[in-house]
């Protein structure tokens, strides 16, 4: 995770430096509308995405060291395959954030309000989610270790066929779980788990009745 601050001095850099392949050091990308750019296998190295829009955003293999991106408006960003390394989010607004099979490692997200949130196949490890509202968060067939999601609102968590051994999702407000039975190493509050019964059971197959 890196705070805006703790990077250097940044040069600009424009639309026309997002290409495939192409590798940003030191640098700060802000104020632009990046609206149908595909640029795959981009390096970011210490430098900071701000204030841009977007339609569609397409930046697969993407690869984050030591990068912040804050004040992002984006309908949908495929970011897939990537590798995120010691970098911060804050304050993105995005219909359809998909990062399928990218890994993650000290990662933070803060204060965003995102559609969907796809991790599918992704490998999370030391990553918080902080504050944010998710409509959809989909981690089936991720793995995911010392994952913390604070505050903020959960709508959905799907985690079919995923491997999970430190998701703790106490402090957060969770409304659905989809595929009760993968939530083998999932940390949930008491009150959590009450509000959740019915759809545990019904997942469960367990018919309920009402005793007279």
């Amino acid at each position: 995770m890196v705070d805006r601050a703790a990077l250097p001095t940044l040069e600009h850099a424009g639309v026309v430096d997002l290409v495939s392949d192409a590798v940003l050091d030191g640098v700060e990308v802000a104020g632009l509308d990046l609206s149908g750019i595909r640029a795959a296998r981009v390096r970011l190295l210490e430098t900071a995405v701000v204030d841009c829009s977007a339609d569609e955003l397409e930046t697969t293999t993407l690869g984050c060291v030591d990068t912040y991106m804050a004040s992002l408006r984006l309908q949908t960003w495929r970011c897939t395959n990537g590798s995120w390394r010691d970098a911060t989010f804050e304050r993105l607004r995005v219909g359809a954030w998909l990062a399928d099979g990218t890994e993650l490692l000290d990662v933070s997200i803060s204060d965003c309000k995102v559609d969907l949130l796809s991790l599918r196949g992704a490998v999370a490890q030391r990553v918080t989610i902080r504050d944010c509202r998710i409509e959809s968060l989909d981690l089936t067939e991720a793995r995911i270790t010392e994952v913390v999601i604070e505050g903020g609102v959960v709508g959905e968590l799907l985690t079919s066929d995923a491997v999970i051994t430190g998701l703790d999702v106490s402090r957060t407000e969770l409304h659905m779980v989809g595929h009760a039975g993968s939530l083998r190493g999932l940390v949930m509050s008491e009150e959590q788990v009450k509000d959740l019964a019915l759809s545990f059971a019904e997942y469960l197959g367990i018919v309920l009745v009402q005793n007279e």
